[in-house]
């Protein structure tokens, strides 16, 4: 096993870079099908915003942070790349917002305990000690706080065939979540609703190109649906899940 700090430094400065050059070409295409979870991770973080504490985990250079303050609620975000957090700081200023940005260390958040309402993040966990990530997720929600992620699968196949095809695109110590992992979250979290997105849907951007005609997308959305419901086992083969975690066990 990679010892942590030097693990954290290859995060960090691997980091810094893609988020100073955005080498998201060849994965823009897929990226462009990813409405239906981006949807649904919205409804769950806009549900009631006004007057909760919120920390985005592993904000990166998002600005969800700014829509959530100015629906009134106090906002605090953390990341691991100084040049994120920085970038962050002086645009929550220009747009004078009161945004709590700090450099952080996900595995061992330095918040007090049942400090926020909500925590949410988007394919941060899988770059992370999951027992420790989840553990420290859980020790600053609030009893009745949730946890809300993105974060990408990785028993399918031909996504990984594509993973490995595209090495310079990701960190070596990123591991999508599998089956198993599940036991960690449940071990850190009384309730555990994970969601699946994009089976079917991934033939599209292939076939299409980014410019894939939204009628279609919507149907195949609904065919994966479907696909999901009927064959529970095939979840798992799922490009992307949208999982909410309750009841923090601390």
């Amino acid at each position: 096993m990679i010892p942590a700090d030097e693990r954290l430094d290859s995060e960090r400065e691997f980091h810094n870079r893609a988020f100073r050059d955005r080498p998201r070409q060849r994965v823009s295409r897929y990226y462009a099908i990813k409405g239906a979870i981006d949807r649904a991770f919205d409804a769950a973080l806009f549900a009631a915003p006004a007057g909760q504490r919120v920390l985005e985990y592993g904000c990166g250079m998002g600005e969800r942070l700014f829509r959530l303050s100015r629906a009134g609620a106090s906002c605090h975000g953390i990341d691991l790349s100084d040049y994120a957090i920085e970038s962050l700081r002086q645009r929550a200023v220009a747009a004078g917002l009161d945004i709590d940005y700090q450099v952080m260390n996900a595995e061992a958040l330095a918040f007090e305990g049942q400090t926020f309402d909500l925590v949410f993040g988007s394919g941060i966990l899988h770059h992370l000690d999951l027992e420790r990530g989840l553990a420290s997720v859980a020790q600053v929600l609030k009893p009745a706080g949730r946890a809300v992620f993105i974060e990408p699968l990785g028993h399918n196949p031909v996504v990984n065939g594509f993973r490995r095809s595209t090495p310079g695109l990701r960190t070596p110590d990123e591991h999508p979540l599998r089956r198993a992992d599940m036991a960690v979250f449940r071990r850190h979290f009384g309730r555990v609703h994970l969601r699946p997105y994009f089976l079917l849907t991934l033939a599209l951007p292939v076939l299409l190109g980014s410019r894939v005609p939204r009628p279609l997308l919507a149907l195949c959305n609904g065919l994966d649906r479907v696909a999901f419901a009927l064959v529970p086992p095939l979840r798992w083969q799922a490009w992307q899940v949208l999982l909410v975690l309750e009841q923090p066990q601390c």
